[in-house]
């Protein structure tokens, strides 16, 4: 059982790998599309992917499966939602601070939703990482009052943590590809949806390398990644894969760092090891033999 929790969390480290190697991509993508439509494209992609490998399964699939991803696809595109949609009316800093609540309220929600129990090293950990997060997207404005954008981020960090949530009440009794195909396919639909209410197509003509990022995103950091989380949070609780998950901005940073010749500050320094520190107190183990991780 220890192996199998080192292999899954180990999968959930290669998932904030890749979220922090689309950065530089994401920005590129949505200087050229609208979010709505960047998010439907990157979404249908990763669907037709994985329908390529799972078709037969998926269109086979009983009704709680098709339940339980719907429900999962929704939360999903709730989030990234909230998140596009609160970044019209607050600033990127206090979007990146408020977001990472949701490696707080996930040991909040696995209590209430799952009537699981956390372990204070657990909580102590995601404060702590919650901390780190805290020095990276720190800001002045970050202090300032509460507006319709931060409150829609506010939603976007439950919707996150919930999402990590229900991936663990479901992912374990059911088909890695076809729970993630289905949630991955209503997450697309949502978007398109969107898209085609508030969003016309770009009369610009649309670079190759944006086409070449968009297969990134939607072949890697998504099918792939959402397929990996699926199958991994099985084997870990929800807040340990939530402190895991705060080591996104950290490799975002490594990544500036070595592509964009990008100084690591001090502030980056801090807030990494800060991360790195609340990741290693929520691995570890007390027991009667002491302390193991």
């Amino acid at each position: 059982m220890e192996k199998h929790r080192a292999i899954g969390e180990l999968g959930l480290v290669m998932v904030t790998v890749i979220w922090g190697s689309t950065f530089i991509i994401t920005k590129l993508g949505l200087a050229q599309f609208p979010p709505f439509t960047y998010l439907a494209i990157r979404f249908v992609l990763a669907f037709g992917v994985l329908m390529m490998l799972f078709g037969r399964e998926v269109l086979q699939a009983g009704r709680r499966t098709w339940l339980a991803g719907g429900l999962i696809g929704l939360i999903l595109f709730l989030g990234f939602a909230t998140q596009t949609a609160g970044l019209q009316f607050t600033t990127a800093a206090k979007s990146g601070f408020i977001t990472g609540l949701s490696v707080v309220l996930t040991p909040i929600m696995a209590a209430l939703i799952l009537k699981q129990k956390t372990m204070p090293n657990v909580l102590v950990g995601a404060l702590l990482a919650f901390s780190g997060l805290s020095v990276l997207a720190y800001n002045p404005e970050v202090a300032a009052g509460l507006n319709l954008g931060d409150l829609l981020t506010l939603l976007c960090a439950l919707a996150f943590a919930c999402h990590i949530v229900v991936v663990a009440k479901y992912a374990p009794n059911m088909d890695t590809g076809v729970f993630t195909t289905i949630q991955l396919g209503v997450a697309g639909v949502a978007c398109s949806l969107m898209s085609l209410l508030l969003e016309k197509w770009p009369a610009h003509l649309i670079t190759a390398w944006t086409w070449v990022g968009l297969v990134y995103m939607g072949v890697v950091a998504t099918a792939l990644v959402f397929f990996i989380q699926n199958w991994a949070q099985r084997y870990t609780t929800p807040g340990r894969a939530a402190v895991i998950f705060t080591l996104e901005p950290v490799f975002t940073a490594v990544f500036a760092c070595f592509i964009l010749n990008e100084l690591l500050t001090w502030r980056s320094l801090l807030g990494g090891g800060l991360i790195l520190g609340g990741i290693l107190i929520a691995e570890i183990k007390w027991g009667k033999s002491g302390v193991q991780v």
